[in-house]
């Protein structure tokens, strides 16, 4: 019993990592970004009316190459949320730690349906 539990799980983890492009936990930002890009899904701009997304480690720099960036907690862990999306009407939200990308680390995703706010 606790092998057929065993085996159900790695199964699903295996398949939810399938459809989010096999990313994990711990993985450099910036390959699973081209993971995802890959695997067809494609970065949500998350603040069309700005100049892109404004950083925390110089508030004077806006960083265009990550429209996916939907927020960042700028303390603490250094939590980021990137949002994909596919040609499905899936969603995928990214969250990171470490910082802001390139150099932040992947913590968890989740797909939905649901389309976030747009800034």
């Amino acid at each position: 019993m606790k092998l057929l539990l065993i085996t159900l799980l790695l199964t699903f983890n295996l398949l939810h990592a399938k459809s989010s492009g096999h990313i994990e936990k711990g993985m450099n930002y910036e390959k699973a970004r081209k993971i995802l890009l890959n695997s067809g899904w494609k970065p949500l701009i998350m603040h069309p009316n700005s100049k892109c997304w404004k950083t925390y480690q110089d508030e004077n720099v806006y960083s265009c190459k990550f429209k996916e960036i939907d927020d960042c907690s700028g303390t603490g862990l250094g939590y980021c949320q990137m949002w994909f999306y596919d040609n499905n009407h899936n969603f995928l939200s990214i969250t990171t730690v470490e910082g802001e990308p390139p150099s932040s680390i992947i913590n968890s995703w989740k797909k939905t349906t649901k389309k976030p706010k747009i800034y």
